[in-house]
């Protein structure tokens, strides 16, 4: 039964290591140390006291033997005013999420219409092109078939016809394309 305490656990005196008393008892308030924290023990069960801890472990025989719980120990003002700032700081960090969502939802929207943007300039673009194609090949047909004794002309008018009613099919499809585009907008 032997313990070495430093520090008694009921008055709180530090023991010098070379001390006449024995090992088990304190040598200022006389209690034996194995005693006392077994009736502190018995008495804390009774009790129900949920605020002390009584360490029996005999690892921590240098430690000091009663111990609080630090949140328990403090006054209701001091819980209620980590409660506070704690409710704080999860509102801060919800806001701050909360802000770059809307950013990112911001930048994915502007990017959408960056894109969309360059779509209706392609789709522009080849409808205007298609216009110069259909221009010029009219443009030839009439040329050709008002020769009146060609006949190679005449036949080579004819065959620009199909080609002519293909582009003018295209166009037709690129500005339903682009009316849907600037709908998007």
């Amino acid at each position: 039964m032997t313990s070495t305490f430093r520090i008694c656990p009921k008055c709180g005196h530090k023991r010098e290591l070379e001390s006449e008393i024995p090992e088990y008892e304190c040598p200022a308030c006389g209690i034996i140390y194995e005693k006392y924290l077994k009736a502190n023990a018995l008495k804390q069960e009774s009790s129900g006291d949920p605020e002390q801890k009584i360490i029996e472990n005999p690892e921590l025989k240098s430690n000091y033997s009663v111990e609080k719980v630090s949140w328990i120990s403090q006054s209701p003002s001091k819980i209620l005013i980590s409660a506070i700032v704690a409710l704080l700081l999860l509102s801060f960090a919800i806001w701050k999420v909360d802000q770059r969502t809307q950013m990112r939802h911001m930048v994915e929207a502007a990017n959408k219409k960056i894109a969309i943007n360059k779509e209706i300039r392609k789709t522009k673009f080849a409808i205007h092109t298609i216009d110069e194609e259909i221009y010029d090949l009219q443009f030839k047909q009439a040329a050709m078939s008002g020769l009146p004794y060609n006949e190679m002309a005449s036949a080579y008018a004819n065959m620009l016809e199909p080609k002519i009613q293909t582009l003018i099919r295209e166009r037709e499809v690129l500005t339903i394309k682009l009316e849907a585009l600037l709908k998007k907008l």
